[in-house]
Order: C-alpha cells, then structure tokens, then sequence
C-alpha cells in the first residue's frame, strides 16, 4: 500500500472545475457533515463540476469506513478516498493531493466541518476575480486565548518577515491547482499554506482576502499547536524572511546587470 492508495476512486467525463481537499484524521464524527456541507454549497452555483478528495491519513477510528458507506449510498456524488499507510502530516496531504487532483482550482476543507456552507458559497463567488482568494477569521474571538495568542504571533511574524500585510495565511484558501504544482514550497510542516502564499504574491500573483466564521463546534478538536511543530514552522519562517531577501536583491542588481549588458 502507497501513501497514494486509493480506496475509492471516482470516475469522472470531462473537465473539472474545482477540487475540494479534504483532509481527515480520526473525523469518523465530522466528516459526513463535512461532505453534506460541501453538497449544500455546490448547489448555489449552476452546473458546477466538481470533485471531493478525501485523504484519511491513518486514522485509528472508522473514518474511512463512515466515507466508504456514503459513497456506496450516494454513488452518484464525485467523492473520490485515499488512505494512507502512515501518518504523513497536513502539508505533505495537501501537494500530493493537489498532484492528484483534476480541477482547475483547488481548496482546502478541513474533515473536521469547520466551516459554514455560506462561507463556502462566498469564497467561490469570488473565483476568478483574482488568483488566490485568501480568507481570513472574523470570530478569533471564538477560539480559545492560547490559539488567538498563538496564531496572532505568527501572523504578525509572517507579515513581518515576508513584508506582506494579510490578515490571516493559514486559512482555506481557493488556488489556480496550476501555481501549487508550479511552487517551489516542499515543507510538510503547517506553515505549507503561508509559504504558498508569500511565494505566489512574490511571483506576481493577484489576490483578494474575503472574510470567515470558523465553525466550532462540540465535537471539535485542534492539536495543530505541539511542541513537534514549532521548530519545523521556525524553519519556514527562515525560508519566508530569504526568499524576500533574494527577491530585495535580485530588484536592486537587476538595472546594474541590465547597464553593464550595454
């Protein structure tokens, strides 16, 4: 078994518009509402073909299993289920999905149903009016002290480091599937989404930030902040700060390269 297996795979006749990556690890409790969430979105928008790819990565519980149950009782429905063998992390999910993806755009929702149908409906509103739409939290209040605190800091340290000035860089954002399989990012480690977006805006690329209510709900649960973590997301910081460096450098050598030429 590959960390790519696919335990159902659905067949699909002609051009997809968008992918929806579904990450899950032990959502058996969630990730039915997640699909139901994504059905009622869809139906805003007339004629849209779409898929669901959802990575269950090595759950302990009946995840798999609960997805497996709807497909068979909705055959109909474009989900598509892999499986890993091991636990391989959120970023590493994330690019090898969108590696197997079909859809001209790509996007991150959680197994975890996290977020509103309307907001769902909003962020592909705003499809095509720029690159990236990136959204951003407007109930932070909502969450627990530690986990504004903590992703208050990296935010400001991202927008510091990068020269940026987004509200938010690890939320759902809607990509072109085209510049994530064009990036350079690598990293595995959480901070995947804000090195997406600061190479992207780096490049040229256009974006626009919509805002979003964070679903919290009884059953949800957020380990995403382990010690484990922070040296990895330390690391992609670095990068971030360097890649800017060069890019300083390379607009400031550039005219004396282009003089010395004539």
């Amino acid at each position: 078994m590959t960390s790519d297996h696919f335990l159902f795979r659905h067949r699909y006749i002609g051009p997809i518009e968008i992918t929806f990556f579904v990450p899950c690890y032990n959502e058996e409790n969630n990730i039915l509402f997640t699909i139901q969430t994504l059905e009622r979105a869809t139906k805003h928008f007339r004629d849209l073909r779409y898929e669901i790819l959802i990575f269950d990565d090595a759950s302990q519980d009946q995840t798999s299993e609960s997805v497996l149950k709807y497909i068979q009782d909705h055959p109909t429905l474009p989900i598509s289920l892999i499986r890993n063998q091991k636990n391989q992390g959120l970023g590493h999910n994330y690019f090898r999905g969108a590696k197997l993806a079909l859809g001209n755009y790509y996007m991150l929702v959680n197994g975890d149903n996290d977020i509103h149908e309307d907001f769902i409906v909003k962020i592909l509103s705003h499809r095509g009016k720029a690159d990236l739409i990136i959204p951003y939290i407007v109930n932070q209040k909502d969450r627990s002290w530690t986990r504004q605190v903590i992703s208050h800091l990296f935010t400001c340290c991202v927008s510091f480091l990068s020269g940026n000035r987004l509200r938010y860089y690890n939320g759902q954002v809607l990509h072109l599937r085209e510049t994530i399989l064009m990036s350079n990012v690598k990293t595995n480690s959480l901070s995947y989404q804000a090195e997406l977006i600061c190479e992207a805006i780096r490049r040229g690329h256009s974006y626009l930030e919509v805002s979003s209510v964070a679903q919290l709900g009884p059953n949800q649960k957020n380990n995403a902040f382990i010690l484990k973590n922070f040296y990895l997301v330390g690391q992609a910081l670095m990068r971030i700060f360097l890649y800017r460096l060069k890019s300083m450098m390379e607009r400031i050598l550039s005219p004396r390269c282009k003089i010395s030429k004539t």
